[in-house]
Parts: C-alpha cells; sequence; structure tokens
C-alpha cells in the first residue's frame, strides 16, 4: 500500500501505469487501516472501469472488500449495474429486464465460489420448463458469462471457478441460419447506394465496403476513431462497441488488419475527419440506408438480411480462403471459438466443389 499521512491526515493515491493516477485526502481521524482499505477499494474501482472523476471514496472504508469468497451472484449483478453497465443503454435495455429475472432464476444468494457446471446445466433445464425460448436462454447464459468474467478478471473474487457458458447454450435453428451476401448481392448493394439521392448514401457504400471485408460489428464500424488506425501497420485498433462505451462486446480490444481498398478509404476519412471515421452515420442512418437497400434489391421479408449479414460475410469468406479458424476468431474478436465455428457448417458446403476441382486436378 502506499497511502502515506500528510499533516495529520492519511492520503490514499493509485501510482500504476495500467491505471489512472488517483491521488485522495482522506478526511482527520481516519486510521491506516481504513485508509488501506478505501485505497483497495479505489483500485477495484478503477479495474472495474470506474472513471475517476466519480469514484465514491467516502462509504468503502467499512465495506468488505470483493475478495471475499461469500461474494453472490447479486452482489456481483448490482456491482456490474453500478460500475460498468451502467455507462450503457445495456443497464436498463438489456440487463435491466432480463438480467434480474436471471438473477432471480439462478439465485441471488448463490455464492460463486460454489456454483459448478452441473448448477448451470440445472438452471437451463429450469428456463426451458417455464417456458423460455432459446434465445431468452442464451441471453441469461450470456449475462453469467459476463459476470463471472467480471468478477475472476476485474475484481478478484477468490475461489470462482471457469465454467464454460457457451456448453449449455441452446441451439436455436434460426440464430444458426448463417446469412451471407454473394458477390452479386453485394455488387448491388453497391449500385443501389451509389445512385441514391439519400444523403450520407456514399458514406453507407463505403462502410459496408469496410464492414465485408473486416468483419466489424455496425457499433464498432460507427465508433472508430482517426486514432485507431495505423497505417504503417495497416491495422486498424477495436476498442469500443459504440460511442457511447469504452470497451468492446468481450471487454477485449483487437487489430483487425486494412489492406487494398480498405485501407484508402480508411486512410482518407481519417485524414478528412477529426473525431470519427464515419461522422455522417449513426444506427438510425445506417437502419434508414439499408431498408432502401433491401426495397430495392426486392429483400423487403429476408429477416436474415441484416447489415450483420456482412459480418457473416466476412467470415464465411475468411475460412473459405482457407484461414484457420483460431486466427479468424481473433480477427472477429469472439471470446469463444464455438461462436467462430458455427460458420464452418456454411463453408463446408462447399465441399463438394473442393472434391471436383481436387479430382479434376
Amino acid at each position: 500500500m502506499s497511502v502515506r499521512k500528510e499533516n495529520g491526515r492519511y492520503v490514499a493515491q493509485v501510482h500504476s501505469r495500467r491505471l489512472p493516477r488517483v491521488r485522495k485526502k482522506l478526511p482527520p481521524g481516519t486510521t491506516k487501516e481504513e485508509a488501506e482499505r478505501v485505497e483497495a477499494w479505489i483500485k477495484l474501482q478503477l479495474r472495474a472501469g470506474v472513471d475517476r472523476r466519480v469514484l465514491d471514496f467516502s462509504a468503502n472504508a467499512d465495506k468488505e472488500l470483493p475478495h471475499s469468497k461469500g461474494f453472490t451472484v447479486q452482489e456481483a449483478y448490482d456491482r456490474a449495474i453500478r460500475t460498468v453497465w451502467s455507462r450503457t443503454k445495456a443497464s436498463t435495455s438489456y440487463f435491466g429486464p432480463v438480467g434480474s429475472k436471471t438473477v432471480e432464476k439462478f439465485g441471488p444468494g448463490v455464492i460463486m465460489a460454489n456454483v459448478k457446471t452441473h448448477h448451470v446445466a440445472d438452471f437451463v433445464n429450469i428456463c426451458l420448463e417455464d417456458g423460455d425460448a432459446p434465445s431468452t436462454v442464451n441471453h441469461r447464459l450470456s449475462i453469467l458469462r459476463k459476470l463471472w468474467e467480471l468478477a475472476e478478471s476485474h475484481w478478484g473474487v477468490e475461489d470462482v471457478l471457469p465454467i464454460d457458458f457457451s456448453r449449455f447454450r441452446v441451439k436455436n435453428a434460426r440464430r444458426d441460419r448463417i446469412r451471407e451476401v454473394s458477390k452479386d448481392e453485394e455488387q448491388a448493394i453497391y449500385a443501389l447506394l451509389a445512385d441514391s439521392q439519400r444523403q450520407a448514401a456514399s458514406g453507407m457504400l463505403e462502410a459496408v465496403y469496410v464492414a465485408i471485408y473486416t468483419g466489424l460489428r455496425q457499433g464498432e464500424l460507427l465508433a472508430l476513431k482517426p486514432e485507431d488506425v495505423s497505417t504503417a501497420n495497416q491495422r486498424i485498433h477495436v476498442r469500443r462497441s459504440s460511442r457511447t462505451t469504452d470497451s468492446t462486446k468481450t471487454y477485449a480490444d483487437r487489430f483487425v488488419p486494412i489492406r487494398g481498398r480498405v485501407k484508402e478509404i480508411i486512410d482518407s476519412r481519417a485524414k478528412r475527419h477529426e473525431r470519427w471515421i464515419f461522422p455522417e452515420l449513426d444506427k438510425w442512418t445506417v437502419l434508414r440506408l439499408w431498408r432502401v437497400v433491401r426495397k430495392g434489391m426486392g429483400l423487403e421479408h429476408d429477416k436474415d438480411f441484416v447489415f450483420h449479414a456482412l459480418r457473416h460475410t466476412c467470415a464465411t469468406r475468411l475460412l473459405r480462403s482457407g484461414a484457420d479458424i483460431r486466427y479468424v476468431q481473433k480477427w472477429l474478436g469472439h471470446a469463444d471459438i464455438g461462436t467462430t465455428q458455427i460458420y464452418t457448417h456454411v463453408a463446408s458446403t462447399d465441399l463438394d466443389d473442393v472434391a471436383d476441382r481436387f479430382m479434376a486436378g
């Protein structure tokens, strides 16, 4: 600990290369032990992603630090809402209603260190018996997975067993249908956007091209900044899942290579724009222009033909080109390789063509 006394009062401070620098003079009468606990609490909040400008210094000296083996699922959920998810709409529209029900079903008083794989299997069965749809069950598993990641990696909760929640995902026939954009459809999209008189259509055209050949999620694409572009290394640093968050969907940054026309588009925009690579686009503009594309191609009723299909297209084309699945996982930023393996089913449909070319050669 680095607490010290100045003019009769203890000062808690954090000096670390990996954390923002914080220095806080504590109230008179604070003991050294209390000061050390406040300092430890500051570090935990910083690791959880709390902005140092809104740190809670006052009430935590008497609170038990979250290293206790008695840390419960409810405590983890409350802390995630307060320190991580409250900075995005996820706390109300995603984790709020579904998350609270998930904790209720799993057991709010369940101690995380005591949870084993069979408990997760029982939880899935309970959800299915209650009539939850496969997508809802998988949604609940995703929330639990994020809680376990935060508890283990950010909060230092002791003895939490690593659990592969993806093993318990319920198969969803619709989810497993990967909608790929064909080469002809790709050219049709470009033609429609090039002919469109709508505002931002030209930016949308370039965004579609970049999405297909980088595999970025829509939010990641719109959140790209000029400082995320490394022209010398020919890659982009993906570090945000949207313009209002400070981390990606999986809480892990990644680097995506850019070549050819993609590099030209990104480099040109990085020089012309100060804040965002695609400042003329937001999620609503993308939605409106994508509707124009769907209507122009006669695909209004194809529910799988969404902007995210461009990411599916990148994944399947990478696998067809012979890329190792581990590299594709890293490229796309999948936390679980099982997610990447979904695309192998699509790519494997080309085996007949491969066999024909092999025998002919």
